[in-house]
């Protein structure tokens, strides 16, 4: 990247920028649903269509080799977003000066009519980051956003019929299956003789029971019932086997 001069202001806050009140700042940074940038914002200035941002990275946030730590950017970004219609998504000339910063002093010109600028620089004045332009991305209001929320995957639930189980559950050794519904309901019982051998023996005998069902007609379901094998606070180690295969 290329250089850039450092951030114009000999003394920090520059002369001339009056400080938001700390109750006004906590106010605006939480936003609509009450959370914090992930960084700390130790002190903010205005100047007119100017923002003057202190912000500092959490002790406890790991390094994790970024060049510019995300909740740091959050942080230094957060008087934009309280002041935006949306959060910052378009950005213009964007230049990385420096890496491993932990504190930044952060100037947000807001007045521009391609953006905001931002620039970035350590306690010494020298250049972390720069952006010559971010544009926010307004969200769409809850109502006018229906077809994004109904084009979402999601689960139903859709209740069986089911027929008696496989006659011998565990003990099926028959050559052919006898059914008389179009659904073959085959429910494992729990062996006895210990859980790692259990569990080898019943994927063994359901894997069994696949291998034979699989050549009868395409209109004969197959179901497992499985107890214990998933989010159970009696799990099962070879219903669990069974499940996954």
């Amino acid at each position: 990247a290329a250089a850039a001069a450092p951030l114009e202001a000999a003394e920090w806050p520059p002369s001339g920028a009056a400080a938001v009140p700390e109750e006004e700042v906590r106010s605006a940074l939480e936003g609509p649903d009450g959370v914090p940038a992930s960084g700390d914002v130790t002190g903010l200035w205005r100047d007119g269509d100017v923002l003057y941002a202190t912000v500092r990275l959490p002790e406890q946030a790991a390094d994790g080799g970024f060049g510019l730590h995300p909740a740091l950017l959050e942080a230094a970004l957060s008087p934009l977003t309280a002041t935006a219609s949306g959060p910052p998504a378009e950005w213009d000339g964007v230049q990385l000066h420096a890496v491993g910063a932990t504190v930044l002093h952060v100037r947000l010109a807001t007045g521009g009519e391609r953006g905001a600028s931002v620039h970035a620089a350590d306690a010494a004045g020298r250049p972390v980051l720069t952006a010559e332009a971010v544009r926010p991305r307004p969200l769409p209001p809850a109502a006018e956003n229906t077809e994004v929320r109904e084009s979402l995957l999601d689960v139903a639930w859709t209740p069986v019929e089911l027929p008696p189980p496989v006659q011998g559950a565990w003990g099926f050794v028959e050559d052919e299956i006898p059914y008389e519904a179009d659904t073959l309901l085959f429910e494992p019982v729990r062996p006895g003789d210990g859980p790692v051998a259990a569990a080898h023996a019943a994927a063994e005998r359901t894997l069994d029971l696949l291998q034979r069902w699989l050549p009868l007609s395409e209109d004969v379901r197959l179901a497992v019932l499985t107890r214990g094998a998933v989010y159970s606070g009696d799990p099962d180690p070879a219903a669990a086997a069974v499940w996954g295969l």
